[in-house]
């Protein structure tokens, strides 16, 4: 199935650039790792970095006091260059996706390479279960120091109640999928949903199979009713 949800274009230039904040970086490349279309504008976005870079270090090497030297005497042209090489040696290569056998086999291929790197074995994933049907293992990856990070595992069927964001969150989908009532929407693996303050929303777990995802948010949920809001506060959300 078509992945069709994808980053917005700011996220894909931060990560090409070297620059986002890291939980949101390696969505992002957990995203591409599975999506053909994002790696090809990564991959574009960064030689078009490249190639601003390296016309720019010509230019200011070549200019004349007063004229390009001067107005770029102050831009850190290797930064920006180390930047960009950064951001091609981390680009992930895509992880082929495998069925796997009984008894839950199928969480080796689950996890994309890049948050492999940051898992203990499938089978040592030590899940908490916040409420009934939902279970999440906090994800730590040295360094960060920004919003959240966690896998989320949903039972089949699982309601999520309507809620509002006070900030940025970004689910990717790695297993099963979530149907977004409010917005007409599907997520299946490989595909991201965003929502920011201007979201409000209510979600179901796709029947058929757990669903996992990869989540980084900013900030907690805000639900209109005083149960939805007990259950968020329990679960962490």
């Amino acid at each position: 199935m078509p992945i069709e949800h994808h980053p917005l274009p700011e996220h894909l230039a931060e990560y090409a650039a070297g620059v986002g904040e890291i939980g949101v970086d390696l969505v992002v490349a957990c995203h591409a790792t599975l999506c053909p279309t994002c790696r090809a504008e990564i991959e574009a976005m960064e030689q078009l970095g490249g190639a601003m870079a390296e016309r720019g270090a010509n230019e200011h090497r070549a200019g004349p006091p007063g004229s390009v030297e001067a107005a770029t005497s102050s831009f850190d042209m290797d930064a920006l260059v180390g930047k960009t090489l950064r951001a091609v040696d981390r680009l992930p290569v895509q992880v082929p996706v495998q069925a796997g056998g009984p008894g839950g086999g199928v969480l080796g291929p689950v996890f994309p390479a890049p948050l492999r790197a940051y898992l203990p074995a499938p089978s040592d994933i030590a899940w908490r279960r916040v409420l009934p049907g939902a279970a999440r293992f906090d994800l730590e990856v040295p360094g960060h120091r920004g919003p959240p990070m966690h896998l989320k595992k949903l039972q089949p069927g699982l309601r999520i109640p309507q809620h509002g964001h006070r900030g940025q969150e970004f689910d990717l989908v790695l297993q099963g999928g979530i149907k977004d009532h409010t917005r007409a929407r599907v997520f299946d693996r490989g595909d991201l949903s965003y929502a920011d303050a201007s979201t409000e929303h209510a979600l179901s777990i796709l029947p058929g199979e757990e669903c996992i995802t990869f989540s980084v948010a900013e900030a907690s949920v805000e639900a209109s009713h005083w149960l939805a809001r007990m259950l968020y506060r329990k679960a962490g959300w």
